[in-house]
C-alpha cells in the first residue's frame, strides 16, 4: 500500500466517523505508518515595517498587534520559528519599541527563533547594480550583528524574486543557503531536486529551502475564516505528503491588522487571528506524523552529497521568478507604481555618483541608495509616504549636486532641412526607402512608417540583415499575420481605449554631426508630438535609436519604444541572450523555447515579465554574431521584455524597451522619460 494511499484511506475513514474533523485526528496516521518517518514542515514570518500602504504612524500599532502576538506564540512552544526582517525593519523596531527588541534579542538567544536574513533594506536585486546589491547584503548582516547578536546564514528572497546571479552574492557576502519559493520555478514532477545541493553559476555550494506560496496563502484564507478546517488540513496534508514545505512563510502584518491596499480587504473578525494561529500550531504540533523544525534543522537532515547545478533548477528562459501568480512579475517594481522609471533613473543616477565619488561619508550614501531601492517605495506607497520621499530625493540630489534631468527639455535638433543629395556619399532614396550605405553598415528606412528599419547589416557579418522587418505574409499562422517593424513606437492606453505610434509617413531631416549622419523626424499624435531620430555612424558598426517624448502628455498604458525585430534567418537569427540581473557577470539565456514577457497577466496587468539588465546592456547572439544593444539607465530608464514565439517552423524574436506598464499598483498618468539606444556588434 503506497504512503498516499494510506493517507487518503486515513482521511476517508476520519470523515466517516466525524465530520468535524481537528489536528488531532491526524494522530492515528502514525499508527499504520511506523515504518515511515514523519513529514516535515517549518515556519517563517516575514516582518516589514515599511510596507507600503502602511503610513508612518501606524508602526507602532503594527508592533503591538502583529509583532507582539507572535513573540508570544514563538515562546509558546518547544519547537523554533523563523523569523526574517530587514535591517531597517529592525532599526525602526529599536527606534519605536526598544523592549521588544530585547525580548526578539532574548528569544533568539534563547534558541526559541531562528532568525533569518535578508538585507539593509528589502529590494528587489535582479532590478539592482550589483554594487548596491553587495552593500545592502552587507549592511544588513552588520545590523544584525549589532542589534540582535546573530550572524545569519539562511537568507530569504525578498519578493521571491530570483535571478541566478543572487545566490553567489549571498554566499560572498557569508550565507549558505537560500529560502525561495517553489511554484514558478519547478513543475511537481520535478521534486527530487529539492533534495539536493546546488552548485551556483560559480560553482559555489549553497542549498535552497523551498517555500510554497500556495501553502501560505491557504494559511491566510484559513486564518480569515475563508475556508473550513477539513480544506486546511486536507490541503496541508497533500502538500508535505510531496516534500518539505513550510506552514507558514509571508507576511506578519496582515494578522490582526490591514495594510489597506485593497478596496475589497477582508474585513477583520472580532476573534483574534493569532490566537487562531496559535491554536493552528498547538494542534500540528500534536500530531505524531508531523514535525515542526527550524530552517537549519531542516537543511541539515535533508542534506545529501549530490549536487545539481542552478541552471538545471532555474531553466527557464522565459522570466525571472517572482512570486506568486503572473500579476507578480518584474514590472511591478521597475516601470510601474506611481513612478518607478523616474524613481530608477534617479537611484541608478545617486548610485553612479557615489561609486565614482572619494566622499569619506560613502557608508551613509550607500545606506541611503539602498533605502531608496526599497521596493515598498515602487508598489502601493501612500500618497503621504512618495511625497516624503520625493523630498527625501530633492535634499539629496542636492547634496551631491546631482541635476534631475529625467524629463528635460528635446535631446533632438531639429535644423533646417537638408537635400538628401548633400549625402550622395551615403543616402540614397528608392521609392519610399531611404537606404544609408557606409563602409561598415547599410541601413534602410521606410518614410512610409515612421523612419522604422526596414533592414540593418553590418560589414563584420559580411552585411546579411540582422534586424528590420518581417512583412505581413511571412507567417501562415492568421493571428501573426502584420508587419513587424524595428524601431518603432507603439503605446497602449485602456483608458482611452486606443493605441498610438510612430508609423505614419514621414519628411525627415538630415545632419551630420561629428561622423554621424542623423535622420530625424516629427510625428503628430492625439497626446502630443513624438520626435524620433536614426543615427548611423560613417565609422563604426554602430546604429543610434533616440526617442524624444519630451512634447508627449502624460500617459496611462504600456509603453513601448526602440522595438528590435529580428529576421527570420537560421544562420543568422539568434539562439541566446545575455545580461546582468543584479550580478556581476553576464547570464545567459537560450532562445530554443517559446515564452512571451509582452504578453499581459491579465485585463489588469498589461506585461508578464521582463529583464533587470541592470547596467544597460543586452546581448543577442549566434555563432556568427553578437548584437549588443545598450542604453544609459541613470538617463533613460527602461524594462526589456522578448518575445520569442514559434509559428511553425519559422521564429518570431523580438525585443520591447518599456517605459511603462499598468498593474494594481498603476495609479495615475506620468510622463514618458526619454529614450536612446546604440546597436552596435
Amino acid at each position: 500500500m503506497s504512503y498516499s494511499y494510506l493517507i487518503h484511506f486515513i482521511n476517508q475513514e476520519n470523515t466517516i466517523s466525524n465530520q468535524n474533523l481537528s489536528f488531532r485526528k491526524w494522530a492515528p496516521l502514525g499508527t499504520y505508518l511506523r515504518c515511515f518517518s514523519s513529514m516535515q514542515t517549518y515556519i517563517l514570518f516575514h516582518l516589514n515595517l515599511f510596507f507600503s500602504s502602511v503610513e508612518e504612524s501606524d508602526r507602532k500599532k503594527i508592533i503591538k498587534n502583529c509583532y507582539e502576538p507572535l513573540l508570544d506564540i514563538c515562546n509558546s512552544f518547544d519547537f523554533k520559528i523563523g523569523i526574517e526582517a530587514s535591517g531597517l525593519t529592525i532599526k525602526e523596531v529599536k527606534k519605536l519599541s526598544p523592549n521588544f527588541l530585547i525580548s526578539l534579542k532574548k528569544s533568539i538567544l534563547d534558541n526559541q527563533i531562528e532568525f533569518i536574513g535578508s538585507g539593509y533594506s528589502q529590494s528587489i536585486g535582479p532590478l539592482i547594480p550589483y554594487e548596491v546589491n553587495i552593500k545592502n547584503i552587507a549592511f544588513g548582516k552588520k545590523i544584525y550583528k549589532e542589534f540582535l547578536d546573530v550572524d545569519p546564514k539562511i537568507a530569504l528572497i525578498n519578493e521571491m524574486t530570483f535571478s541566478k546571479s543572487m545566490p553567489d552574492m549571498l554566499i560572498e557576502s557569508g550565507y549558505e543557503a537560500i529560502i525561495m519559493d517553489l511554484n514558478n520555478i519547478l513543475d511537481s514532477n520535478e521534486l527530487d531536486i529539492c533534495k539536493k545541493r546546488v552548485s551556483s553559476l560559480k560553482g559555489k555550494s549553497f542549498d535552497i529551502l523551498w517555500s510554497d506560496f500556495n501553502l501560505f496563502q491557504k494559511f491566510q484564507q484559513y486564518i480569515y475564516g475563508d475556508i473550513s478546517h477539513d480544506e486546511y488540513k486536507n490541503f496541508l496534508f497533500s502538500k508535505l505528503e510531496k516534500g518539505i514545505f513550510p506552514i507558514y512563510s509571508n507576511d506578519a502584518e496582515i494578522f490582526d491588522f490591514r495594510p489597506g491596499r485593497f478596496f475589497a480587504e477582508r474585513p477583520r473578525s472580532q476573534e483574534s487571528e493569532w490566537q487562531k494561529i496559535y491554536d493552528v500550531l498547538e494542534e500540528i504540533s500534536k500530531s505524531k506524523d508531523i514535525e515542526i523544525l527550524s530552517p537549519s534543522e531542516i537543511i541539515k537532515r535533508r542534506r545529501f552529497d549530490s549536487k545539481v547545478s542552478l541552471n538545471k533548477i532555474i531553466k527557464t528562459p522565459t522570466h525571472l521568478p517572482v512570486k506568486k501568480q503572473p500579476k507578480y512579475n518584474l514590472s511591478r517594481w521597475s516601470v510601474t507604481g506611481i513612478n518607478d522609471p523616474w524613481l530608477n533613473s534617479i537611484c541608478h543616477k545617486i548610485t553612479d555618483k557615489v561609486i565614482s565619488s572619494p566622499n569619506k561619508k560613502k557608508d551613509n550614501y550607500w545606506k541611503k541608495i539602498s533605502y531608496l531601492w526599497s521596493s515598498d517605495f515602487r508598489t502601493h506607497i501612500t500618497k503621504r509616504r512618495w511625497n516624503n520621499l520625493e523630498n527625501e530625493v530633492k535634499g539629496l540630489l542636492a547634496d551631491l549636486k546631482i541635476k534631475d534631468n529625467f524629463y528635460s527639455n528635446s535631446p533632438i535638433k531639429f535644423i533646417n532641412k537638408s537635400r538628401f543629395d548633400k549625402f550622395e556619399n551615403f543616402i540614397s532614396k528608392n521609392e519610399n526607402i531611404l537606404e544609408i550605405d557606409t563602409k561598415k553598415t547599410k541601413v534602410s528606412l521606410n518614410l512610409r512608417r515612421g523612419l522604422a528599419i526596414d533592414q540593418l547589416s553590418f560589414s563584420s557579418n559580411n552585411f546579411n540583415p540582422i534586424i528590420g522587418t518581417i512583412k505581413q505574409g511571412y507567417f501562415d499562422n492568421i493571428s501573426y499575420s502584420a508587419d513587424f517593424y524595428s524601431a518603432n513606437f507603439v503605446a497602449d492606453l485602456p483608458l482611452e481605449r486606443t493605441k498610438i505610434s510612430d508609423l505614419s509617413p514621414s519628411d525627415p531631416y538630415l545632419r551630420l554631426d561629428k561622423n554621424v549622419i542623423k535622420i530625424s523626424s516629427k510625428i503628430n499624435s492625439p497626446y502630443g508630438e513624438i520626435r524620433k531620430e536614426i543615427g548611423i555612424n560613417v565609422n563604426e558598426e554602430e546604429v543610434h535609436l533616440n526617442y524624444d517624448f519630451f512634447l508627449l502628455s502624460e500617459l496611462f498604458g504600456s509603453v513601448n519604444a526602440g522595438i528590435i525585430t529580428f529576421l527570420d534567418e537560421k544562420k543568422i537569427r539568434p539562439n541566446y541572450f545575455k545580461c546582468k540581473n543584479g550580478g556581476k557577470d553576464f547570464e545567459k539565456f537560450d532562445l530554443n523555447k517559446q515564452f512571451d514577457h509582452s504578453q499581459p497577466a491579465s485585463f489588469l496587468v498589461s506585461s508578464s515579465s521582463g529583464l533587470g539588465c541592470t547596467d544597460g546592456t543586452l546581448i543577442f547572439g549566434s555563432s556568427d554574431q553578437e548584437l549588443k544593444i545598450k542604453w544609459d539607465p541613470k538617463e533613460n530608464y527602461t524594462m526589456p521584455k522578448i518575445q520569442n514565439i514559434f509559428i511553425g517552423n519559422r521564429r518570431l524574436t523580438r525585443v520591447f524597451f518599456s517605459l511603462q506598464e499598468v498593474d494594481d499598483t498603476k495609479k495615475n498618468k506620468t510622463k514618458i522619460g526619454n529614450l536612446r539606444l546604440t546597436l552596435t556588434t
